[in-house]
């Protein structure tokens, strides 16, 4: 079973390689460092963390967020925004059951982490798909090429 960073991870890359599928059917060339930046704020189909932390990020919001960038907090309020909303919709519901829904049931309103992290898992993902033989695929060798990774 995937982890819940291995599942986003996979998910993040292949929203990146649908993107350069587009770029390419379009007639534009691909650029990496573009293509990651609109996918890091397209809609991520979850959260991606265990229950735990979210419930751990519901009670103290982005109190107990440590990053200095405040992505992580930016999180925290997207989880208690959609908590809250859940919640509003269900007076009765505790805030366990509303985390409960929301990791399991929402989506994020986007991926919470930096550009230059995209571009290593974006990158990760292409080396696998070129040391399985997956080169055949225009958008695995454009994104090769863009993030300068060797075919």
């Amino acid at each position: 079973m995937k982890t819940l960073t291995s599942q986003r991870n996979s998910a993040f890359a292949e929203l990146c390689l649908g993107m350069a599928a587009a770029e390419l059917r379009h007639g534009r060339a691909v650029d990496a460092g573009v293509i990651v930046r609109r996918a890091i704020y397209t809609r991520a189909a979850g959260f991606y963390m265990s229950y735990a932390r979210a419930l751990r990020l519901a009670y103290a919001g982005g109190e107990a967020c440590r990053d200095a960038s405040g992505i992580g907090r930016q999180r925290a309020q997207a989880l208690s925004r959609a908590v809250d909303a859940y919640r509003a919709a269900r007076p009765r519901a505790g805030i366990p059951e509303a985390v409960a829904a929301v990791l399991t049931d929402s989506s994020a309103p986007r991926y919470y982490f930096r550009p230059a992290q995209g571009r290593r898992i974006l990158a990760a993902e292409i080396r696998r798909r070129l040391a399985r033989g997956g080169a055949g695929a225009p958008e695995v060798l454009a994104l090769a090429l863009s993030l300068h990774l060797r075919p």
